[in-house]
Protein backbone atom coordinates (compact mmCIF):
# COMPACT_ATOMS: atom_id res chain seq x y z
CA UNK A 1 0.00 0.00 0.00
CA UNK A 2 1.49 3.26 -1.07
CA UNK A 3 0.86 6.61 0.47
CA UNK A 4 -0.59 9.03 -2.70
CA UNK A 5 1.10 12.47 -3.83
CA UNK A 6 -0.91 15.20 -5.10
CA UNK A 7 0.20 14.75 -8.65
CA UNK A 8 -1.14 10.88 -7.95
CA UNK A 9 -4.01 12.53 -6.46
CA UNK A 10 -4.49 15.13 -9.51
CA UNK A 11 -3.91 12.54 -12.02
CA UNK A 12 -6.77 10.26 -10.31
CA UNK A 13 -9.19 13.65 -10.52
CA UNK A 14 -8.38 13.61 -14.47
CA UNK A 15 -8.89 9.76 -15.00
CA UNK A 16 -12.26 10.08 -12.23
CA UNK A 17 -10.39 7.13 -10.33
CA UNK A 18 -11.50 9.04 -7.57
CA UNK A 19 -14.01 11.97 -7.40
CA UNK A 20 -13.53 15.08 -4.62
CA UNK A 21 -16.88 17.30 -5.03
CA UNK A 22 -16.76 20.29 -5.01
CA UNK A 23 -12.85 20.36 -5.39
CA UNK A 24 -10.53 23.21 -4.19
CA UNK A 25 -6.85 23.68 -5.13
CA UNK A 26 -6.03 25.03 -2.10
CA UNK A 27 -6.42 22.12 0.28
CA UNK A 28 -4.78 19.63 -2.21
CA UNK A 29 -1.49 19.09 0.19
CA UNK A 30 1.70 17.21 -0.66
CA UNK A 31 0.51 14.10 0.40
CA UNK A 32 -3.33 14.87 1.48
CA UNK A 33 -5.95 16.83 1.07
CA UNK A 34 -7.68 19.07 3.58
CA UNK A 35 -11.89 18.43 3.86
CA UNK A 36 -14.22 21.20 4.87
CA UNK A 37 -17.23 21.67 7.22
CA UNK A 38 -20.64 21.01 5.72
CA UNK A 39 -23.82 20.53 7.85
CA UNK A 40 -23.34 20.53 11.75
CA UNK A 41 -25.93 17.92 13.39
CA UNK A 42 -26.17 18.71 16.52
CA UNK A 43 -24.16 21.77 16.81
CA UNK A 44 -25.95 25.55 18.00
CA UNK A 45 -26.24 27.67 15.18
CA UNK A 46 -25.45 31.65 15.52
CA UNK A 47 -24.75 34.84 13.48
CA UNK A 48 -21.87 36.89 13.22
CA UNK A 49 -23.02 40.44 12.00
CA UNK A 50 -20.41 42.82 11.06
CA UNK A 51 -20.35 46.08 9.05
CA UNK A 52 -17.35 46.38 6.53
CA UNK A 53 -17.14 49.56 4.08
CA UNK A 54 -16.41 48.44 0.07
CA UNK A 55 -16.49 51.31 -1.91
CA UNK A 56 -17.50 54.22 -0.04
CA UNK A 57 -20.83 51.91 1.16
CA UNK A 58 -21.48 50.26 4.38
CA UNK A 59 -22.37 47.18 3.92
CA UNK A 60 -23.59 44.30 6.50
CA UNK A 61 -22.05 41.18 6.17
CA UNK A 62 -23.57 38.10 8.22
CA UNK A 63 -21.67 34.72 8.75
CA UNK A 64 -23.26 31.48 9.96
CA UNK A 65 -20.78 29.90 12.64
CA UNK A 66 -22.06 26.76 15.24
CA UNK A 67 -20.55 26.98 18.69
CA UNK A 68 -20.08 23.51 20.35
CA UNK A 69 -19.81 24.17 24.19
CA UNK A 70 -17.32 22.26 26.79
CA UNK A 71 -17.87 19.12 26.79
CA UNK A 72 -20.69 18.93 23.80
CA UNK A 73 -20.43 16.50 20.86
CA UNK A 74 -21.80 17.37 17.04
CA UNK A 75 -21.96 15.33 14.17
CA UNK A 76 -20.40 16.56 10.80
CA UNK A 77 -20.81 16.18 6.96
CA UNK A 78 -17.90 17.13 5.23
CA UNK A 79 -18.78 19.42 2.74
CA UNK A 80 -17.13 17.03 0.04
CA UNK A 81 -18.39 14.36 -1.45
CA UNK A 82 -15.97 11.37 -1.98
CA UNK A 83 -15.96 8.74 -4.10
CA UNK A 84 -13.48 6.02 -4.11
CA UNK A 85 -12.65 3.49 -7.08
CA UNK A 86 -11.40 -0.28 -5.79
CA UNK A 87 -7.72 0.44 -6.54
CA UNK A 88 -7.43 3.02 -3.66
CA UNK A 89 -8.65 3.61 0.18
CA UNK A 90 -8.59 6.26 2.54
CA UNK A 91 -8.04 7.46 6.12
CA UNK A 92 -9.16 10.52 7.71
CA UNK A 93 -7.43 12.58 11.18
CA UNK A 94 -8.17 15.59 12.76
CA UNK A 95 -6.36 18.97 11.39
CA UNK A 96 -3.67 19.39 14.57
CA UNK A 97 -4.35 23.11 14.51
CA UNK A 98 -8.57 21.82 15.48
CA UNK A 99 -7.20 19.65 18.03
CA UNK A 100 -4.98 22.17 19.67
CA UNK A 101 -8.32 24.31 19.99
CA UNK A 102 -9.93 21.71 21.93
CA UNK A 103 -11.82 19.42 19.00
CA UNK A 104 -11.61 15.59 19.50
CA UNK A 105 -12.38 13.04 16.90
CA UNK A 106 -14.11 10.57 17.97
CA UNK A 107 -14.88 8.08 15.06
CA UNK A 108 -11.63 8.52 12.87
CA UNK A 109 -12.18 6.51 10.04
CA UNK A 110 -11.17 4.74 7.41
CA UNK A 111 -12.53 4.80 3.96
CA UNK A 112 -12.93 1.58 2.10
CA UNK A 113 -12.19 1.12 -1.72
CA UNK A 114 -15.49 1.66 -3.42
CA UNK A 115 -16.73 4.05 -0.84
CA UNK A 116 -19.22 6.89 -2.56
CA UNK A 117 -20.21 4.67 -5.33
CA UNK A 118 -23.75 2.68 -6.85
CA UNK A 119 -23.59 -1.03 -7.41
CA UNK A 120 -23.16 -0.67 -10.68
CA UNK A 121 -20.04 1.48 -9.71
CA UNK A 122 -20.97 4.71 -10.67
CA UNK A 123 -18.88 7.05 -8.48
CA UNK A 124 -21.89 9.71 -7.16
CA UNK A 125 -20.12 10.53 -3.85
CA UNK A 126 -20.94 10.85 -0.71
CA UNK A 127 -20.29 13.11 2.14
CA UNK A 128 -17.66 11.42 5.52
CA UNK A 129 -19.23 11.63 8.70
CA UNK A 130 -17.39 13.06 11.44
CA UNK A 131 -18.17 12.76 15.48
CA UNK A 132 -16.51 15.91 17.03
CA UNK A 133 -16.17 16.85 21.02
CA UNK A 134 -15.10 20.05 22.40
CA UNK A 135 -13.00 18.44 25.50
CA UNK A 136 -11.60 22.27 26.31
CA UNK A 137 -13.20 24.35 28.66
CA UNK A 138 -14.16 27.26 26.10
CA UNK A 139 -16.83 27.19 23.59
CA UNK A 140 -15.59 26.18 19.99
CA UNK A 141 -16.92 27.68 16.79
CA UNK A 142 -17.02 26.22 13.22
CA UNK A 143 -18.22 27.90 10.60
CA UNK A 144 -19.13 25.99 6.76
CA UNK A 145 -16.54 25.68 4.77
CA UNK A 146 -14.02 25.89 7.30
CA UNK A 147 -11.27 23.07 7.54
CA UNK A 148 -11.59 20.36 9.90
CA UNK A 149 -9.94 17.51 8.59
CA UNK A 150 -7.58 15.80 6.68
CA UNK A 151 -7.68 13.20 4.22
CA UNK A 152 -4.72 10.43 2.93
CA UNK A 153 -5.12 8.43 0.54
CA UNK A 154 -3.39 4.96 -0.44
CA UNK A 155 -2.84 2.82 -3.26
CA UNK A 156 -3.79 -1.01 -2.64
CA UNK A 157 -1.11 -3.19 -4.31
CA UNK A 158 -3.87 -5.74 -5.77
CA UNK A 159 -7.53 -4.51 -6.09
CA UNK A 160 -10.28 -4.69 -3.62
CA UNK A 161 -12.59 -7.61 -5.17
CA UNK A 162 -15.39 -7.13 -2.21
CA UNK A 163 -17.47 -4.00 -3.23
CA UNK A 164 -18.29 -1.63 -0.48
CA UNK A 165 -21.84 -2.16 1.51
CA UNK A 166 -22.93 1.05 3.06
CA UNK A 167 -25.33 0.79 5.85
CA UNK A 168 -29.13 0.14 5.16
CA UNK A 169 -29.98 3.78 6.71
CA UNK A 170 -26.96 5.33 5.09
CA UNK A 171 -28.25 4.43 1.28
CA UNK A 172 -30.56 7.27 0.49
CA UNK A 173 -28.97 10.82 1.16
CA UNK A 174 -32.27 11.71 3.02
CA UNK A 175 -32.27 8.87 5.04
CA UNK A 176 -29.13 9.28 6.00
CA UNK A 177 -29.33 12.79 7.06
CA UNK A 178 -32.66 12.29 8.88
CA UNK A 179 -30.94 9.11 11.11
CA UNK A 180 -27.98 11.42 11.74
CA UNK A 181 -30.18 14.33 13.30
CA UNK A 182 -31.83 11.63 15.26
CA UNK A 183 -28.49 10.59 16.78
CA UNK A 184 -26.82 13.70 16.58
CA UNK A 185 -30.08 15.01 19.59
CA UNK A 186 -29.51 11.51 21.04
CA UNK A 187 -25.98 12.20 21.76
CA UNK A 188 -27.06 16.02 22.78
CA UNK A 189 -29.14 15.09 25.37
CA UNK A 190 -26.53 12.36 26.61
CA UNK A 191 -24.16 15.31 27.09
CA UNK A 192 -26.66 17.79 28.66
CA UNK A 193 -27.85 14.69 31.00
CA UNK A 194 -23.97 13.73 32.27
CA UNK A 195 -23.15 17.78 32.40
CA UNK A 196 -26.34 17.92 34.97
CA UNK A 197 -25.12 14.92 37.11
CA UNK A 198 -21.73 16.45 37.28
CA UNK A 199 -22.82 19.54 38.37
CA UNK A 200 -25.39 17.37 41.02
CA UNK A 201 -22.37 16.61 42.53
CA UNK A 202 -20.52 19.34 42.77
CA UNK A 203 -23.29 20.66 45.05
CA UNK A 204 -23.04 18.03 47.03
CA UNK A 205 -19.48 18.32 47.60
CA UNK A 206 -19.99 21.55 48.28
CA UNK A 207 -22.73 20.77 50.87
CA UNK A 208 -20.58 18.30 52.51
CA UNK A 209 -18.02 20.80 52.81
CA UNK A 210 -19.73 22.84 54.75
CA UNK A 211 -21.24 20.54 56.69
CA UNK A 212 -17.74 19.58 57.50
CA UNK A 213 -16.81 23.46 58.21
CA UNK A 214 -19.37 23.65 60.45
CA UNK A 215 -19.10 20.79 62.43
CA UNK A 216 -15.45 21.50 62.49
CA UNK A 217 -16.40 25.25 63.95
CA UNK A 218 -18.54 23.66 66.56
CA UNK A 219 -16.22 21.30 67.97
CA UNK A 220 -13.34 24.29 68.22
CA UNK A 221 -16.12 26.47 69.75
CA UNK A 222 -17.26 23.12 72.17
CA UNK A 223 -13.50 23.05 73.11
CA UNK A 224 -12.42 26.70 74.14
CA UNK A 225 -15.57 27.20 75.87
CA UNK A 226 -15.55 23.69 78.11
CA UNK A 227 -11.82 24.80 79.39
CA UNK A 228 -12.69 28.85 79.73
CA UNK A 229 -15.50 27.53 82.00
CA UNK A 230 -12.69 25.15 83.33
CA UNK A 231 -10.61 28.02 83.92
CA UNK A 232 -12.73 30.38 85.24
CA UNK A 233 -14.51 27.50 87.80
CA UNK A 234 -10.84 26.95 89.14
CA UNK A 235 -9.18 30.90 89.61
CA UNK A 236 -11.67 31.23 92.17
CA UNK A 237 -9.97 27.65 94.43
CA UNK A 238 -6.64 26.82 92.55
CA UNK A 239 -4.83 23.79 93.26
CA UNK A 240 -1.38 22.85 92.18
CA UNK A 241 -0.04 19.26 90.11
CA UNK A 242 2.96 17.93 90.39
CA UNK A 243 4.56 17.12 86.92
CA UNK A 244 7.85 15.81 86.87
CA UNK A 245 8.61 18.29 90.40
CA UNK A 246 6.99 21.46 88.72
CA UNK A 247 4.62 22.69 90.46
CA UNK A 248 1.46 23.99 87.94
CA UNK A 249 -1.73 25.18 88.73
CA UNK A 250 -4.45 22.98 87.68
CA UNK A 251 -6.51 26.13 85.99
CA UNK A 252 -3.29 26.45 83.86
CA UNK A 253 -2.82 22.90 82.72
CA UNK A 254 -7.03 22.16 81.80
CA UNK A 255 -5.97 25.87 79.49
CA UNK A 256 -3.08 24.14 78.16
CA UNK A 257 -4.39 21.07 77.05
CA UNK A 258 -7.96 22.65 75.68
CA UNK A 259 -5.67 24.81 73.34
CA UNK A 260 -3.83 21.92 72.05
CA UNK A 261 -6.61 19.78 71.41
CA UNK A 262 -8.41 22.40 69.32
CA UNK A 263 -4.50 22.99 67.33
CA UNK A 264 -5.21 19.02 66.56
CA UNK A 265 -8.63 19.11 65.56
CA UNK A 266 -7.45 21.96 62.80
CA UNK A 267 -4.78 20.16 61.76
CA UNK A 268 -6.27 16.95 61.64
CA UNK A 269 -9.15 18.89 59.37
CA UNK A 270 -6.70 20.40 57.05
CA UNK A 271 -4.68 17.31 56.65
CA UNK A 272 -8.10 15.55 55.46
CA UNK A 273 -9.11 17.87 53.11
CA UNK A 274 -6.22 18.28 51.17
CA UNK A 275 -5.75 13.97 51.45
CA UNK A 276 -9.62 14.20 49.17
CA UNK A 277 -7.97 16.63 46.73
Amino acid sequence: MTTLSDKDLEKLLEEKAIRIEPFCEENLKPASYDLTVGRVLGGEAKEDTKLLVRRGKMKEERKVYYEIQPGGSVIILTAEKIALNNHVAGHVNLMNRRAIKGMELLNPGHIDPGWGCTTTGEKVGSELTAVIRNVSNEPVKLSPKDEFLTIVFDKLETPAERRFKPAPQFVDPTQRVAYLEVEAQRIRKFVELQKNIQDQLKEKLSYKEVLESLGLLTATLGLVITFVVAFVATTSAPTQVSINGFMVDRSVLLFALGFLLTVIVIIASVWRKKKTV
